[in-house]
């Protein structure tokens, strides 16, 4: 499993959406999964490819 975790801004890009879209998702509980520490919000590259590839475990 890859525990590489990428900021935001890296996510927009990895997933060629605008970061304000990963905001309003996370706002309504939508889209991958991320992780908070504090204010720092960070999305694990594993769990992104699972995400684009519909693997999400329930």
């Amino acid at each position: 499993m890859d525990n590489h975790y990428l900021t935001p801004e890296q996510t927009s890009r990895y997933l060629h959406v605008a970061v304000r879209t990963l905001t309003n998702w996370r706002y309504r509980g939508e889209g991958p999964r991320y992780v908070k520490a504090g204010r720092l919000v960070r999305y694990r590259l594993s769990d992104l490819d699972a995400w684009l590839n519909g693997t999400y475990p329930s």
